[in-house]
């Protein structure tokens, strides 16, 4: 007859010690027998992954047959991100302003010369400020997040997953909360525009 953990229903073996899903002691273990007040309060990713062997400086084969290592990134050390993002901005920018300039020379034809340098220094101006928003949203993320972008790998036989742990989830959810509620703001704000001008 298999064993469910009591917290979040997962199927656990016998000899396991600790839910493989949420980490919580299996009734019964010698991690409750040892920790009591183990059950109430979850232990972190590190320390599940803890309880099983290492098999180098940080990766451990866990009681459920899984290689799990947690991989931290400096946000603000490390620009993979910052550049990233700011690379699909730009040609996103690059892009429109390619057709407008395409549609503007279609209409000015021979004098579109002359707007050329004007439409450049629009252009890099606009690239410069969306410069300017990245970084600021960079540093509020950064901030947000603790300064870290914390994964757990997982890995099997049928491959490597990565999850975020539950910490850095939950303030990936507010951000988006906070995100959805301020488009929402702006929509309501819109439309009360649009009501008093009717």
């Amino acid at each position: 007859m298999a064993n469910f953990c009591t917290e979040c229903g997962t199927a656990v073996t016998k000899t396991s010690r600790f839910c493989p899903k949420c980490g919580a002691a299996v009734p019964g273990s010698t991690a409750e027998e040892k920790h009591p007040a183990h059950k109430k309060r979850k232990p972190t990713a590190k320390n599940m992954i803890q309880q099983g062997s290492r098999v180098t400086k940080n990766i451990y084969l866990c009681e459920d047959g899984k290689y799990r290592w947690i991989y931290e990134m400096p946000i603000l050390k490390n620009p993979t991100i910052f550049i990233l993002v700011w690379k699909i901005l730009f040609f996103i920018i690059l892009g429109i302003f390619v057709f407008i300039n395409i549609l503007d020379a279609i209409e000015w034809g021979s004098d579109f010369a002359g707007r050329l340098p004007g439409n450049l220094l629009f252009f890099a101006c606009f690239v410069a400020g969306m410069t300017v928003i990245l970084v600021i949203s960079m540093l509020i993320y950064a901030a947000i997040m603790g300064g870290k972008y914390v994964v757990m790998f997982e890995m099997d036989e049928k491959g490597v997953e990565h999850k975020q742990l539950p910490k850095q989830v939950k303030k990936a959810q507010a951000i988006a909360l906070v995100t959805a509620l301020a488009g929402i703001a702006t929509h309501n704000v819109d439309r009360a525009k649009t009501r008093k001008i009717r």
